[in-house]
């Protein structure tokens, strides 16, 4: 019959693509140039600048020399070269089973015998063209999964530097927080008058690198990118998190400034990842409020004496999505010198902590959240946990 044919027919494609697969994953370069990645190098802010007649000589070497520092190397070139080849076979493989079994066309129209309905036959063609799909996959994971990995490190290098600055004044009297509830715009109208860190300039040169000289050069029209490009977000936002939750000392004009840093990190990693303006994953989203969340736990004293900021606070950490960890490292961020900070009491700065973090829980680039399973809500004073 014309089904049972079509159908041995996509399970020959499917042992040819296969062979195809095959040879793509022995033409990948997989050197230590594939993930080589310099977002950030010193001159690289002016870079935008060197059209001024003012800008000297020098300082247009260096900026000229940051470019091209961080231009994409030739294994990274012919590695996105060839995902790009493998993205439209898979995005041709995928329509197979609709575009053979169309029969309002003229074109590759299959006929069906009586018992057998269209539906059915593309069921079939779709069970079996389902290996050659995975395989094409496993090789997009395997250019895109290292290489977006590395881009992720090399954001994170740059969000590290916010450690070397300072949020605290020293004075004691400063250290109070700034108590508000979750409908307060105090927050929203202090940011206003207070300045960004420079960490955050920088990352944003850095993202603005990346996207041109490496995420916009992908084939971004298929959705298998897509979707890698999201879960790249999803990774620089845990870091980001993670290293903001981690810095101390913190007194109030710091928290402020972390309350604007959080505003302006949300806007400037949409780049990274366009396709989130639209469609977001389940992950992504709850980092997004996870980001937002901690916007508001940065300004509300957990020990203050009043039930609505109480009420805030556990609203924010029960119902917000907040992961359990972003809470544990805030917590010692709020805590007496005494008491020293996870990294700090293992001998590791934020950066290895991180690290250990990553290599302690996690088995793999896609599982991207140190307890990732959010806080449950219990109706039982902590007073009464044991």
């Amino acid at each position: 019959r014309d089904a049972e044919l079509a159908v041995a027919i996509c399970k020959g494609s499917c042992k040819a693509m296969s062979l195809f697969s095959a040879k793509a994953e022995s033409l990948i370069m997989m050197d230590e140039t594939a993930t080589q990645f310099r977002l950030y190098q010193p001159g690289m802010s002016i870079s935008t600048s060197t059209k001024n007649a003012n800008v000297s000589a020098g300082a247009a070497k260096l900026a000229a020399a940051a470019v091209s520092a961080s231009l994409r190397t030739k294994a990274q070139a012919h590695n996105i070269t060839l995902l790009d080849l493998i993205v439209r076979l898979y995005d041709l493989t995928k329509r197979i089973p609709e575009d053979t079994t169309d029969e309002s066309s003229n074109k590759n129209v299959i006929s069906i015998s009586g018992q057998d309905s269209s539906v059915a036959v593309i069921a079939q063609k779709q069970k079996a063209i389902q290996p050659a799909l995975r395989n094409l996959e496993s090789l997009v994971d395997l250019i895109l999964g290292d290489y977006l990995a590395a881009a992720a490190k090399a954001l994170e290098a740059v969000l590290a530097r916010m450690h070397r600055e300072n949020f605290s004044s020293g004075d004691p009297s400063s250290t109070q927080y700034v108590n508000i509830s979750l409908d307060s715009d105090v927050a929203d109208d202090r940011e206003d008058v207070i300045e960004s860190s420079a960490y955050m300039d920088t990352f944003g040169d850095a993202v603005s690198v990346l996207c041109r000289e490496h995420l916009d050069k992908l084939p971004n029209q298929h959705t298998i990118v897509q979707r890698l490009r999201q879960r790249l977000l999803c990774r620089v936002i845990v870091l980001f998190l993670r290293n903001v939750c981690m810095i101390r000392p913190l007194d109030s004009k710091g928290r402020l400034r972390l309350v604007r840093d959080l505003t302006l990190f949300e806007e400037a990693i949409l780049p990274l990842a366009p396709s989130c303006r639209q469609e977001k994953t389940d992950e992504l989203a709850n980092l997004f409020e996870e980001l937002r969340s901690l916007r508001k736990l940065l300004m509300i004293n957990p020990a203050y004496e009043n039930e609505n900021a109480l009420k805030s606070y556990r609203e924010l950490v029960y119902t917000k999505k907040t992961r359990l960890s972003s809470v544990l490292l805030l917590i010692f961020a709020s805590a007496p010198p005494e008491l020293r900070s996870p990294h700090d009491q293992l001998r590791m700065s934020p950066e290895r902590f991180g690290e250990w973090m990553d290599k302690a829980l996690f088995s793999s680039f896609t599982n991207f959240c140190f307890c990732s399973s959010r806080i449950t809500f219990t109706t039982r004073p902590v007073a009464d946990v044991s």
